[in-house]
């Protein structure tokens, strides 16, 4: 009887857990082969792995080989970044924005250019399912700015600079920090005027629907939700204490004495980006590089003139 009810156990508890099983599978692409020897993608990096927790995927476009998203780990475009179960990872790019991602969260670095010379920014990213905070940091100076978030059901244009997307299958929330403000358009209704989200507010695009009305949420509970996706800088010191276990990736700072990661200065990495601003153009790009600063170029000259169709909707962004 004892054997029986243990198997009886162990049929519930598979019931359970294999709808998590599987959904975390199918966030890879089938036939994936994980490779120890790490290869770049193509072109220039756009950014790297900054802190990670588990074991994410990193697969670059159209190569069937995944690789362990390591810190310092180099992204190119085209990317794929996957978390599985218990997976979660934050992610630094050239233009010093972040994105932390929770587990089982899945994202495609469709577009990533960051060319201070020029005084450009393009970034366009694809994020089907999962969690994210997307933390975006405003450029100083007359700069080009186009940042926009793709989900099944939104397309979302950022205009600065903190905020968290929950993304499935049939439906999108999008709640917005301090000092943000977001153009949101549903895929259902890509004709109809953005919606404009700004700091303290949510919304959802449900599949097939325009956006719900906007939601005003406290302040308090906008931190706290935040709080399960800081964004720890390249310090030495937060890495250590994160490493001690002062600091939780999931669920903020465990201990009192460690300044919140969150709100960190990152000295090294705005320095390394305002210097890079103040550049002289150089001719040392490649001519795919080339190629895709002039497709930013003409896409801004066509947001002047007309209106634009996806995927470049909503308007340009300026941060």
């Amino acid at each position: 009887m004892k054997k029986i009810k243990n198997i009886l156990l162990y049929f519930v508890i598979f019931i359970i857990i294999s709808p998590v099983f599987a959904m975390a599978a199918d966030l890879l692409p089938p036939g994936l082969v994980m490779k120890d020897k790490f290869l770049p993608g193509p072109g220039q990096s756009v950014g790297k792995v900054q802190l990670v927790y588990g074991k994410p995927v990193i697969v670059h476009k159209n190569i069937l080989q995944g690789y362990e998203a390591i810190k310092d780990r180099p992204l190119f475009k085209g990317d794929t970044i996957v978390t599985l179960d218990r997976d979660r990872i934050n992610l630094i790019f050239n233009d010093a924005s972040t994105i932390t991602m929770d587990s089982n969260t899945k994202l495609i670095v469709t577009k990533s250019i960051y060319d201070p010379a020029n005084r450009i920014r393009s970034s366009f990213l694809d994020m089907n399912t999962g969690k994210a905070r997307f933390r975006v940091r405003k450029l100083k100076g007359n700069v080009d700015s186009r940042y926009k978030v793709k989900t099944l059901t939104a397309l979302i244009g950022v205009r600065g600079s903190d905020f968290l997307v929950m993304a499935s299958d049939t439906t999108t929330e999008v709640i917005a920090s301090e000092n943000t403000t977001l153009e949101i358009i549903s895929l259902a209704a890509i004709e109809a005027q953005p919606l404009t989200l700004s700091e303290y507010q949510k919304v959802n695009i449900d599949e097939g629907e325009a956006p719900s009305d906007i939601i005003q949420l406290d302040p308090e509970d906008i931190e706290e939700m935040m709080e399960g996706f800081v964004s720890v800088p390249e310090v030495t010191t937060v890495v250590e204490a994160y490493e001690k276990g002062k600091v939780d990736f999931k669920f903020g700072v465990l201990d009192n004495s460690v300044e919140d990661p969150a709100v960190l200065e990152e000295p090294e990495i705005v320095n390394e980006v305002e210097e890079l601003e103040t550049q002289p153009k150089t001719e040392d790009k490649t001519e795919e590089e080339e190629e895709d600063i002039e497709e930013v170029i003409e896409e801004i000259k066509e947001d002047i003139n007309e209106e634009q169709e996806l995927p470049s909707a909503p308007g340009v962004p300026q941060v």
